[in-house]
């Protein structure tokens, strides 16, 4: 049997937040989160948070700016997952907001077409029947794209595509 482990005093638990806030992009939810798990009361845990901050180990904004540029850029997703991302991390819609406006349009429009792309080989018909243009739609907007820029990059995938059906709704 394993012995009960004792908490970490807060000096102990504020250096190794250090160490981890050094090594990655840290929001402060997730900080918060670890603290307590570790048994550190309320009080040690603001104090903790509020030096992690002053000495610029943690920063919201930055995390968020890190987490945007990551997820778009490494999982392809569209600004509504990773606002959504941002939102179940506890940051706030300003920072949220500010990272996502430096996601270049000209960048997002190419990226959502490789993300669609990619999925056209996997579903038979995706481009010639309204049910596989529909599943490419569902699979766009699951990513985090919007509806209308997704619809706008499967119409053209499917004019470019040379079937007879491209009069076809997107119902």
């Amino acid at each position: 049997m394993k012995a009960a482990k004792k908490p970490l005093s807060p000096e102990k638990a504020l250096e190794r937040v250090q160490l981890l806030c050094s090594r990655t992009e840290q929001c402060t939810a997730d900080i918060v989160r670890k603290l307590t798990g570790w048994g550190i009361g309320h009080d040690n845990v603001e104090k903790i948070v509020a030096s992690l901050q002053r000495d610029r180990f943690l920063d919201d904004a930055r995390f968020a700016r890190a987490y945007c540029y990551d997820k778009f850029n490494f999982s392809g997703w569209g600004r509504r997952k990773i606002a959504q991302g941002l939102w179940a991390k506890r940051v706030s819609r300003e920072f949220t907001m500010s990272a996502l406006d430096e996601i270049d349009e000209r960048e997002y429009r190419k990226m959502a077409c490789l993300v669609i792309k990619s999925r056209v080989p996997l579903i038979a018909d995706a481009l010639i029947t309204r049910e596989g243009r529909n599943k490419l739609l569902r699979f766009a907007v699951g990513r985090g794209y919007e509806i209308k820029l997704a619809i706008d990059i499967i119409r053209s995938l499917a004019a470019g595509a040379d079937n007879e059906d491209n009069d076809e709704g997107m119902d």
